[in-house]
């Protein structure tokens, strides 16, 4: 998989197209896509390593910031992989007592990249 910064990181389609429905309808569906050797990944480095440790252990670094926790919950949103927002979800109210809130133009920017239904806009609101 292709990333930001040149980054570039193996994954096994099979790994990608369990967690992820867009990725599996993109690589096993009807796309043009399909059947191709790599993908985009819409991460900085930092971001895709730390989604290729969570599709392996389940687990987010205890050293995730905000800005990290944001940015991976808006590519699980766009490239629905729910059970990535059900746990940053639960990492940030599990942590969030303890970091205090977020800055503010990290809030804006998660805010404007999703929908208003969403967990972490509706945690951003309250």
């Amino acid at each position: 998989c292709r990333c930001k910064d040149n980054f570039t990181v193996q994954i096994p389609e099979s790994l990608l197209c369990y967690f992820s429905r867009y990725y599996n309808a993109l690589l096993r569906g009807s796309f043009s896509e399909a059947g191709s050797e790599s993908v985009t990944l819409d991460l900085s480095a930092p971001q895709a390593k730390a989604f290729v440790t969570w599709m392996y252990s389940g687990q987010l670094a205890e050293s995730s910031d905000y800005p990290m926790l944001f940015g991976l919950y808006v590519f699980a949103d766009r490239v629905d992989v729910p059970a990535m927002k059900k746990d940053i979800m639960t990492f940030i109210h599990k942590h969030s007592y303890h970091r205090g809130s977020p800055a503010i133009e990290d809030a804006v920017k998660a805010f404007s990249s999703l929908p208003e239904s969403c967990g972490l806009v509706r945690w951003i609101l309250d």
